[in-house]
């Protein structure tokens, strides 16, 4: 095992879905059972896109809707280096497919997505 394995013995997956957890919970009043779901779906996005399309619905600045076919697939290659979940705090970045290019959304904004072929 390598040293930094020891700090914290709780998975990357799991430690996030209890922040984005207590996120949805409190900006949006999600119940506890809703803000979990929510927290998962965000996290089975993330995945998804590391190596594959998505439709993502979500509200910009709390108010407008947006659908947009997004990746992360070019992350790597963009920024030279590994794409990290355990560093997103409030916001999640994506490729726009259709603008080409980096956009972001407040990560409690997230309403649902879809795999894309």
């Amino acid at each position: 095992m390598k040293r930094h394995e020891f700090k914290n013995p709780v998975p990357v997956r799991e430690r996030m879905a209890e922040k984005w957890k207590k996120r949805f919970m409190f900006e949006k009043g999600y119940s506890e059972e809703c803000a979990g779901y929510m927290a998962q779906r965000l996290i089975d996005l993330i995945d998804h896109m590391q190596y594959g399309y998505a439709l993502i619905a979500f509200h910009k600045q709390g108010i407008t809707f947006k659908m947009v076919k997004a990746t992360l697939i070019p992350y790597e290659s963009f920024f030279h280096r590994f794409y990290e979940m355990e560093r997103i705090e409030s916001t999640v970045v994506y490729w726009d497919v259709e603008s080409q290019a980096w956009r972001s959304f407040q990560l409690e904004n997230l309403l649902d997505w879809s795999p894309v072929c």
